[in-house]
């Protein structure tokens, strides 16, 4: 009787089917699996979204500080002007003719180099213009800063060389950004020197300005507002060749 009762109670235990068990525990899994992978997605779409906003912002940064780059190189190259100023009784350096050179040698820039900045080139880079140029280890085509031809020239429409010369020295520019041609068959070098705004190159906020250095030492990012093309005598301008003193 006692073993009857025993197997009754032992068949009212309640049965589990593991199968069951493996089966909604599976089902868990794949609908917590499809909620992990909605949430990467939308997280993946988030950052996207940051990303291109904040990418125009960061391209904007950089090329500020190219800028700023740009425009510290040509301050410290007019302070090689002053320099050579100091050595030779306020007499602006030659485009080619330097002391000590070669006739039609060196430019002014390798003469800077070798005689103020210990053979380094850098100075004479621009970063956006080191980007986009033609690599060249030629005299006057690696310096991607042109230098005002009406300084030192002799013909009747220069200074003559001397600072002195310069009435109104923070209008004159001495020193700007230049490109030796800008046709489109020819490659793209900077050039030593500028005399009007044909060989300037506007490389600067997204290829709209240009900087320069005046003869006061100031420099700053003028806005081309129209297309300058290689050979357009329009574009010449008296912040290259005016104010100055005739004696």
């Amino acid at each position: 009787m006692s073993k009857k009762r025993n197997h009754e109670s032992l068949s009212l235990t309640p049965k589990f089917s593991t199968k069951g068990v493996l089966k909604m525990s599976k089902a868990k899994s794949h609908k917590s699996l499809q909620f992990t992978l909605i949430e990467l997605l939308v997280v993946i779409a988030i950052i996207a979204i940051l990303a291109a906003m904040l990418l125009p912002a960061l391209n904007k940064a950089r090329d500020k500080a190219r800028t700023i780059t740009c425009v510290n190189n040509q301050k410290q190259i007019f302070g090689y002007l002053q320099y050579y100023r100091d050595d030779f009784d306020d007499m602006c350096p030659p485009m080619s003719d330097l002391p000590n050179t070669p006739s039609w040698g060196p430019t002014w820039a390798e003469y800077f180099i070798f005689a103020y900045q210990k053979n380094n080139k850098k100075v004479f880079k621009c970063p956006v213009a080191d980007a986009l140029f033609t690599k060249s280890n030629s005299a006057g085509y690696y310096v991607h800063y042109g230098y005002n031809s009406y300084i030192p020239g002799t013909s009747a429409i220069s200074f003559g060389g001397r600072g002195t010369n310069i009435i109104r020295p923070s209008q004159i520019i001495t020193f700007m950004d230049s490109i030796e041609s800008k046709t489109e068959d020819a490659k793209m070098h900077g050039y030593y020197r500028v005399n009007d705004f044909t060989r300037t190159h506007p490389r600067h906020d997204s290829m709209n300005s240009s900087n320069a250095t005046y003869f006061d030492g100031h420099v700053q990012t003028n806005r081309i507002t129209r297309p300058v093309i290689f050979g357009d005598t329009a574009a010449s301008h008296p912040y290259f060749s005016s104010y100055w003193r005739k004696d």
